[in-house]
């Protein structure tokens, strides 16, 4: 495997880089997309008909925006491995299925919360939040492959975990608590993956010292044209191209217009009812980060009692010594919850600019 840049590199790539600054230029200069022909519209220039099929193609994105035309896709595969520091080139052979990386857990949960993501929110810190949404990427990964781990040590998969430890009740009670908290961790994570980046982007469109450049670099940044991996399998896409073009909409505005957009924006986005604001996000990264914790806390605990078994029985998770843990889904079918259903939603304002005639749910 090889080590993910940091968002704050690939920021410093599209602001400083050379290279980052043409790309930028370029594409942020060139017209909008206005068909020349009465039948034409902008999915079919967008999409052509003999060009290869798509599938997850999404023909939405405001018309400003050509850093989404299929025809950039070159320009913007860009390889950021030359970003890696030293220590991360030394991973670079790094496996994260078999060894955790990053800070340890309860130093990003005190750095999130105590230092830039903070309750009250005139006093976030959203200058230091890539690195912020770093360390949250960091913990998720050291999460799954803690618990990827305990499950080797354990020597249990998808179809044997019941039989393996039917004669281990503390692993099996530990394996079965796993099931349906999972879906909810994961959840947690897809839903402060888009939150957080929202409020950082909104952030820099109200930035007193705003500069067209650089608003779009770190959109660049939270929400790139060129979508290769997510961390986690509720991240949907194509919420994130749909944000991006409200977002790209967004700078054109502020730029022409100054930040009253953004002013309303962000009322609509702070009312109670709207489950983007900021004490609902600042609630779901309380509730994740002590989750991750405990259930990194815990992995170790299973795994330190597979590799020497003749050491203290793992204390039960029903009992008031042992911190309540999820853990990964070892079974190929889990119990369902509904994702929370949006009361406010962020595309109120994407009929103004024609961005999308019906927009899709947010989570």
């Amino acid at each position: 495997g090889q080590s993910i840049p940091r968002l704050k590199d690939i920021y410093s790539w599209w602001q400083l880089d050379e290279n980052g600054k043409l790309v930028l230029a370029f594409l942020s200069s060139k017209d909008r997309i206005t068909p020349s022909i009465a039948d034409s519209t902008a999915e079919d220039i967008r999409n052509p008909v003999f060009a290869l099929h798509e599938p997850d193609f999404d023909p939405t994105p405001c018309p400003d925006d050509r850093f989404m035309d299929r025809g950039n896709d070159r320009l913007l595969k860009i390889g950021f491995a030359h970003l890696l520091s030293n220590a991360e080139k030394e991973l670079a052979g790094f496996d994260p299925q078999d060894r955790p990386m990053g800070l340890p857990a309860h130093f990003i949960r005190k750095y999130c919360l105590d230092q830039v993501f903070v309750k009250d929110f005139g006093d976030v810190n959203f200058g230091h939040a890539l690195t912020a949404l770093d360390y949250l990427r960091d913990l998720e990964f050291t999460r799954r492959s803690t618990l990827r781990k305990a499950a080797v040590n354990l020597e249990i998969n998808q179809l044997n975990w019941r039989r393996v430890l039917a004669g281990n009740p503390s692993a099996l009670k530990w394996v079965e608590k796993t099931q349906g908290n999972e879906l909810r961790i994961e959840i947690m994570y897809s839903n402060l993956f888009l939150d957080l980046r929202i409020w950082t982007m909104t952030s820099i469109l109200l930035a007193k010292d705003f500069n067209k450049p650089d608003a779009l670099a770190m959109l660049n940044t939270l929400f790139p044209p060129a979508i290769q991996d997510l961390p986690n399998p509720k991240i949907n896409p194509k919420i994130l191209f749909q944000q991006r073009a409200i977002f790209y909409r967004y700078t054109i505005d502020v730029d022409e217009n100054g930040p009253a957009i953004m002013k309303e924006f962000k009322r609509n986005l702070s009312q109670y009812d709207n489950r983007h604001c900021w004490p609902a996000v600042r609630g779901t990264l309380e509730r994740y980060t002590d989750l991750a914790e405990k259930m990194i806390d815990q992995a170790k605990e299973i795994t330190r009692t597979a590799q020497n078994p003749d050491s203290e029985t793992l204390n039960s998770p029903e009992s008031g010594g042992s911190r309540s843990f999820s853990g990964a889904s070892f079974d190929s079918t889990r119990t369902t919850t509904k994702t929370p259903k949006a009361m406010g939603s962020l595309t109120d304002m994407r009929a103004k600019f024609g961005l999308s005639k019906k927009p899709s749910k947010l989570y």
